[in-house]
């Protein structure tokens, strides 16, 4: 019982692991190579996601001073 037909299993599920592995491997490398992507969008998109809360909410920026907002779109900046 212990003939060739005992063994063929052992080497599929080797190449089941083998390809598991590989694709985790992947998945990892394509989520860590979209990073410096995603965060160079954030960094153009949210001037334009602020300028559009302050034209639909004028009177929520009327009481801050006018430099109040500065560390927010500083910050954002230098996180690149």
């Amino acid at each position: 019982m212990t003939g060739a037909a005992g063994a063929r299993p052992v080497l599929v599920y080797r190449r089941i692991d083998a390809n598991r592995r590989r694709t985790r491997r992947l998945l990892t490398a394509f989520a860590v190579a979209l990073l410096p992507i995603v965060s160079a969008g954030a960094t153009f998109i949210f001037p334009f996601i602020h300028i559009m809360y302050v034209l639909m909410n004028p009177t929520a920026t009327a009481s801050m001073a006018p430099t109040s907002l500065l560390w927010l779109n500083g910050g954002f900046f230098l996180l690149i």
